[in-house]
Protein backbone atom coordinates (compact mmCIF):
# COMPACT_ATOMS: atom_id res chain seq x y z
CA UNK A 1 0.00 0.00 0.00
CA UNK A 2 1.69 3.20 -1.20
CA UNK A 3 2.20 5.78 1.21
CA UNK A 4 -0.70 8.38 -0.71
CA UNK A 5 -3.14 5.77 -0.18
CA UNK A 6 -2.34 5.18 3.42
CA UNK A 7 -2.54 8.96 3.90
CA UNK A 8 -5.91 9.28 2.22
CA UNK A 9 -7.38 6.03 4.15
CA UNK A 10 -6.30 7.28 7.32
CA UNK A 11 -8.45 10.33 6.50
CA UNK A 12 -11.50 8.48 5.58
CA UNK A 13 -11.16 6.80 9.16
CA UNK A 14 -10.96 10.06 11.28
CA UNK A 15 -13.90 11.59 9.53
CA UNK A 16 -15.40 8.65 10.07
CA UNK A 17 -15.13 8.46 13.41
CA UNK A 18 -16.01 12.08 14.39
CA UNK A 19 -18.92 11.65 12.36
CA UNK A 20 -20.04 8.79 14.58
CA UNK A 21 -19.30 10.51 17.21
CA UNK A 22 -21.17 13.47 16.61
CA UNK A 23 -24.42 11.02 16.16
CA UNK A 24 -23.91 9.28 19.14
CA UNK A 25 -23.92 12.90 21.15
CA UNK A 26 -27.31 13.79 19.70
CA UNK A 27 -30.49 13.19 22.03
CA UNK A 28 -32.19 9.66 21.49
CA UNK A 29 -35.73 9.41 20.36
CA UNK A 30 -37.23 7.09 22.16
CA UNK A 31 -41.33 6.40 21.05
CA UNK A 32 -43.73 4.35 22.34
CA UNK A 33 -47.89 3.72 22.74
CA UNK A 34 -49.42 4.28 25.76
CA UNK A 35 -50.23 1.48 27.78
CA UNK A 36 -54.13 1.54 29.06
CA UNK A 37 -54.29 4.56 26.89
CA UNK A 38 -55.53 3.99 23.27
CA UNK A 39 -54.33 6.18 20.85
CA UNK A 40 -51.98 7.58 22.98
CA UNK A 41 -48.66 8.42 21.88
CA UNK A 42 -45.08 9.10 24.29
CA UNK A 43 -42.29 10.58 22.41
CA UNK A 44 -39.20 11.00 24.69
CA UNK A 45 -36.75 13.50 23.05
CA UNK A 46 -34.53 14.43 25.53
CA UNK A 47 -33.31 12.04 28.20
CA UNK A 48 -32.07 14.49 29.70
CA UNK A 49 -28.64 14.79 31.59
CA UNK A 50 -27.03 12.26 34.08
CA UNK A 51 -27.49 10.96 36.43
CA UNK A 52 -30.91 9.30 35.30
CA UNK A 53 -33.45 7.23 36.86
CA UNK A 54 -36.58 5.50 36.36
CA UNK A 55 -39.69 7.73 37.62
CA UNK A 56 -41.83 5.45 39.13
CA UNK A 57 -45.13 5.94 41.53
CA UNK A 58 -44.82 3.84 44.76
CA UNK A 59 -48.58 2.60 45.48
CA UNK A 60 -49.42 1.68 49.00
CA UNK A 61 -52.23 -0.42 49.82
CA UNK A 62 -54.55 1.42 52.32
CA UNK A 63 -53.11 4.84 51.79
CA UNK A 64 -55.15 7.76 51.65
CA UNK A 65 -54.61 11.24 50.69
CA UNK A 66 -57.06 14.39 50.87
CA UNK A 67 -56.22 17.49 48.32
CA UNK A 68 -58.53 20.50 47.09
CA UNK A 69 -59.19 20.66 43.34
CA UNK A 70 -60.21 24.72 42.80
CA UNK A 71 -61.93 25.14 39.26
CA UNK A 72 -61.91 29.04 38.25
CA UNK A 73 -63.46 30.06 34.65
CA UNK A 74 -63.97 32.71 32.89
CA UNK A 75 -66.40 32.79 29.33
CA UNK A 76 -67.23 35.48 26.74
CA UNK A 77 -69.77 34.47 23.96
CA UNK A 78 -70.62 36.40 20.21
CA UNK A 79 -73.16 35.88 18.84
CA UNK A 80 -74.38 36.17 15.18
CA UNK A 81 -71.74 39.38 15.64
CA UNK A 82 -72.86 40.94 18.87
CA UNK A 83 -70.53 40.00 22.16
CA UNK A 84 -72.42 39.33 25.53
CA UNK A 85 -70.42 40.94 28.70
CA UNK A 86 -67.35 38.40 30.35
CA UNK A 87 -68.92 36.13 32.77
CA UNK A 88 -66.54 35.25 35.29
CA UNK A 89 -67.75 32.47 37.26
CA UNK A 90 -66.96 31.96 40.88
CA UNK A 91 -64.02 29.10 42.25
CA UNK A 92 -65.67 25.67 42.61
CA UNK A 93 -63.64 24.10 45.27
CA UNK A 94 -63.77 19.71 45.35
CA UNK A 95 -61.72 17.87 47.87
CA UNK A 96 -60.50 14.61 46.38
CA UNK A 97 -60.24 11.95 48.74
CA UNK A 98 -58.13 9.33 46.79
CA UNK A 99 -57.29 5.81 48.23
CA UNK A 100 -55.58 2.78 47.32
CA UNK A 101 -57.52 -0.03 47.80
CA UNK A 102 -55.56 -2.67 46.04
CA UNK A 103 -51.65 -3.19 44.88
CA UNK A 104 -50.82 -6.12 42.46
CA UNK A 105 -47.61 -7.86 42.29
CA UNK A 106 -46.57 -5.96 39.03
CA UNK A 107 -47.25 -2.50 41.09
CA UNK A 108 -50.39 -1.82 39.26
CA UNK A 109 -52.55 0.14 42.19
CA UNK A 110 -56.57 0.15 42.03
CA UNK A 111 -57.58 3.52 43.01
CA UNK A 112 -60.64 5.31 44.02
CA UNK A 113 -61.09 8.69 43.90
CA UNK A 114 -64.08 10.40 45.16
CA UNK A 115 -65.33 13.77 45.12
CA UNK A 116 -68.03 15.37 48.24
CA UNK A 117 -68.60 18.04 49.88
CA UNK A 118 -68.17 20.69 47.23
CA UNK A 119 -68.65 24.53 47.97
CA UNK A 120 -68.91 27.39 45.56
CA UNK A 121 -66.31 30.27 46.43
CA UNK A 122 -66.95 34.12 46.32
CA UNK A 123 -65.71 36.11 43.87
CA UNK A 124 -65.98 40.17 44.03
CA UNK A 125 -66.60 39.70 39.86
CA UNK A 126 -68.72 37.05 39.70
CA UNK A 127 -72.62 37.74 39.18
CA UNK A 128 -74.69 37.28 42.70
CA UNK A 129 -77.53 35.26 40.58
CA UNK A 130 -74.71 33.04 39.08
CA UNK A 131 -72.88 32.39 42.56
CA UNK A 132 -76.24 31.30 44.19
CA UNK A 133 -77.12 29.49 41.20
CA UNK A 134 -73.98 27.29 41.44
CA UNK A 135 -74.01 26.91 45.06
CA UNK A 136 -77.59 25.21 45.13
CA UNK A 137 -76.54 22.72 42.03
CA UNK A 138 -73.01 21.80 43.45
CA UNK A 139 -74.91 21.51 47.26
CA UNK A 140 -77.00 18.90 45.34
CA UNK A 141 -74.36 16.63 44.53
CA UNK A 142 -73.92 14.54 47.66
CA UNK A 143 -70.52 12.24 45.95
CA UNK A 144 -68.73 11.45 42.92
CA UNK A 145 -66.56 8.31 43.24
CA UNK A 146 -64.26 7.31 40.28
CA UNK A 147 -62.37 4.35 40.08
CA UNK A 148 -59.72 3.23 38.20
CA UNK A 149 -56.46 1.13 37.86
CA UNK A 150 -52.87 2.83 37.72
CA UNK A 151 -49.76 1.22 36.74
CA UNK A 152 -45.97 2.83 38.19
CA UNK A 153 -45.82 5.30 35.59
CA UNK A 154 -49.40 6.84 36.45
CA UNK A 155 -50.77 5.79 33.47
CA UNK A 156 -54.90 4.73 33.69
CA UNK A 157 -57.27 2.48 32.96
CA UNK A 158 -60.79 4.67 31.83
CA UNK A 159 -62.03 5.61 35.21
CA UNK A 160 -65.60 4.21 36.14
CA UNK A 161 -67.41 6.68 37.87
CA UNK A 162 -70.65 6.36 40.23
CA UNK A 163 -72.83 9.36 40.69
CA UNK A 164 -75.03 9.92 43.97
CA UNK A 165 -77.25 13.42 44.01
CA UNK A 166 -80.03 15.04 42.03
CA UNK A 167 -77.89 18.14 40.55
CA UNK A 168 -78.07 19.13 36.88
CA UNK A 169 -77.39 16.54 34.27
CA UNK A 170 -75.12 19.00 32.21
CA UNK A 171 -72.62 20.00 35.56
CA UNK A 172 -72.86 16.09 36.57
CA UNK A 173 -71.17 15.26 33.00
CA UNK A 174 -69.05 17.90 33.30
CA UNK A 175 -66.88 16.66 36.18
CA UNK A 176 -67.29 13.60 34.98
CA UNK A 177 -65.69 14.46 31.77
CA UNK A 178 -63.30 16.66 33.98
CA UNK A 179 -62.30 13.52 35.78
CA UNK A 180 -62.10 11.30 32.78
CA UNK A 181 -59.15 14.19 31.12
CA UNK A 182 -57.36 14.70 33.99
CA UNK A 183 -55.86 11.05 33.84
CA UNK A 184 -54.38 12.99 30.32
CA UNK A 185 -52.50 15.81 32.10
CA UNK A 186 -49.42 14.15 33.16
CA UNK A 187 -47.59 10.36 31.99
CA UNK A 188 -44.44 9.77 33.55
CA UNK A 189 -41.75 8.16 30.80
CA UNK A 190 -41.16 4.46 31.14
CA UNK A 191 -37.32 4.90 30.77
CA UNK A 192 -34.63 6.72 32.65
CA UNK A 193 -34.60 10.31 32.66
CA UNK A 194 -32.52 13.15 34.27
CA UNK A 195 -33.02 16.93 34.64
CA UNK A 196 -33.92 18.84 31.59
CA UNK A 197 -36.21 15.52 29.74
CA UNK A 198 -38.47 16.47 27.34
CA UNK A 199 -41.16 14.04 26.19
CA UNK A 200 -44.42 14.66 23.91
CA UNK A 201 -47.81 13.00 25.03
CA UNK A 202 -50.25 13.26 21.58
CA UNK A 203 -53.18 11.32 20.78
CA UNK A 204 -55.31 12.60 16.91
CA UNK A 205 -58.62 11.56 18.13
CA UNK A 206 -59.01 12.44 21.92
CA UNK A 207 -62.74 13.32 23.20
CA UNK A 208 -62.98 16.20 25.26
CA UNK A 209 -66.03 17.46 26.26
CA UNK A 210 -68.13 15.85 23.50
CA UNK A 211 -65.40 17.48 21.10
CA UNK A 212 -63.20 14.94 18.92
CA UNK A 213 -59.74 16.78 19.47
CA UNK A 214 -56.12 16.38 18.55
CA UNK A 215 -54.29 16.52 21.61
CA UNK A 216 -50.51 17.49 22.17
CA UNK A 217 -48.69 18.24 25.77
CA UNK A 218 -45.02 18.97 25.52
CA UNK A 219 -43.40 18.18 29.05
CA UNK A 220 -40.25 19.22 30.89
CA UNK A 221 -38.69 17.53 33.79
CA UNK A 222 -37.41 20.88 35.49
CA UNK A 223 -36.62 19.75 39.03
CA UNK A 224 -35.66 16.11 40.79
CA UNK A 225 -34.82 15.76 44.11
CA UNK A 226 -34.93 12.09 45.64
CA UNK A 227 -38.76 11.09 45.12
CA UNK A 228 -40.22 14.50 44.35
CA UNK A 229 -40.08 15.92 40.68
CA UNK A 230 -41.51 19.41 39.40
CA UNK A 231 -42.73 18.98 35.58
CA UNK A 232 -43.62 22.02 33.28
CA UNK A 233 -46.36 21.22 30.43
CA UNK A 234 -47.70 23.27 27.45
CA UNK A 235 -50.45 21.99 25.52
CA UNK A 236 -52.41 22.26 22.56
CA UNK A 237 -55.54 21.27 21.16
CA UNK A 238 -57.18 21.61 17.81
CA UNK A 239 -60.28 20.11 16.07
CA UNK A 240 -62.10 19.85 12.98
CA UNK A 241 -65.20 20.59 11.78
CA UNK A 242 -67.53 17.81 13.05
CA UNK A 243 -71.06 18.00 14.10
CA UNK A 244 -72.18 16.97 17.85
CA UNK A 245 -74.46 17.48 20.83
CA UNK A 246 -73.65 19.00 24.00
CA UNK A 247 -75.46 17.17 27.52
CA UNK A 248 -78.45 18.75 28.32
CA UNK A 249 -79.03 20.59 25.01
CA UNK A 250 -81.80 19.69 22.24
CA UNK A 251 -80.62 21.12 19.60
CA UNK A 252 -77.69 19.73 17.03
CA UNK A 253 -74.20 22.05 16.94
CA UNK A 254 -71.85 22.04 14.32
CA UNK A 255 -67.99 23.15 15.52
CA UNK A 256 -66.38 25.15 12.57
CA UNK A 257 -62.88 25.39 14.63
CA UNK A 258 -61.60 24.48 18.17
CA UNK A 259 -58.28 25.75 19.15
CA UNK A 260 -56.85 25.70 22.70
CA UNK A 261 -53.54 26.27 24.22
CA UNK A 262 -52.39 26.08 27.99
CA UNK A 263 -49.32 25.43 30.16
CA UNK A 264 -49.20 23.80 33.65
CA UNK A 265 -46.41 23.37 36.64
CA UNK A 266 -46.80 20.52 39.01
CA UNK A 267 -45.11 19.02 41.55
CA UNK A 268 -45.13 15.12 41.82
CA UNK A 269 -44.53 12.94 44.99
CA UNK A 270 -43.93 9.64 43.49
CA UNK A 271 -45.34 8.76 47.46
CA UNK A 272 -48.36 10.21 46.92
CA UNK A 273 -51.27 9.94 44.30
CA UNK A 274 -52.02 13.46 43.29
CA UNK A 275 -49.54 16.57 42.61
CA UNK A 276 -50.01 19.82 43.75
CA UNK A 277 -49.83 22.95 41.19
CA UNK A 278 -52.04 24.68 38.53
CA UNK A 279 -52.91 24.69 35.23
CA UNK A 280 -53.84 27.45 32.62
CA UNK A 281 -55.89 27.25 29.42
CA UNK A 282 -57.38 29.41 26.77
CA UNK A 283 -59.45 28.12 24.75
CA UNK A 284 -61.96 29.87 21.30
CA UNK A 285 -64.25 27.66 19.89
CA UNK A 286 -66.83 28.41 16.99
CA UNK A 287 -70.33 26.79 16.08
CA UNK A 288 -73.16 27.36 14.39
CA UNK A 289 -76.14 26.32 16.63
CA UNK A 290 -79.26 24.91 15.06
CA UNK A 291 -82.13 25.54 16.55
CA UNK A 292 -85.52 24.09 15.98
CA UNK A 293 -87.74 26.85 13.65
CA UNK A 294 -85.06 29.21 13.66
CA UNK A 295 -82.26 30.49 11.33
CA UNK A 296 -79.10 29.07 12.11
CA UNK A 297 -76.61 30.57 14.85
CA UNK A 298 -72.88 31.35 14.49
CA UNK A 299 -71.64 31.42 18.43
CA UNK A 300 -67.42 32.01 19.23
CA UNK A 301 -66.90 31.32 22.77
CA UNK A 302 -63.79 32.23 24.16
CA UNK A 303 -62.65 30.21 27.39
CA UNK A 304 -60.01 30.93 30.09
CA UNK A 305 -59.92 28.29 33.15
CA UNK A 306 -57.54 27.91 35.59
CA UNK A 307 -57.46 24.63 37.86
CA UNK A 308 -55.31 24.45 40.83
CA UNK A 309 -54.26 21.21 43.01
CA UNK A 310 -53.63 22.18 46.73
CA UNK A 311 -53.68 20.75 49.91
Amino acid sequence: MNRKYMIFYSAFLLIFALSCKDRSAEPEIIEYEIKNKPGFTLKITDQGSEPRKLLQFKYKEGYTQIRKMVMKMDVQMTMNGNTSPLVSSPPVIMPIISTVEKVGENGVAKIKYEIKDITVGDDPNANAELVDRLKEQYSKIKSISCTSEFDPSGTSTRPECEFDGDAALNIVQYIDQMMENSGNNIFIPTYPVGVGAKWEISSPSMESGGIVVSYKSVQELVKLEGDIAEIDSVLTQTAAEQEVKFPGTDFNTKIESFNADGTGKMEINFNELLPIGDANSKAEITTIIQLPDSNDNKVITEMDMNIKFTD
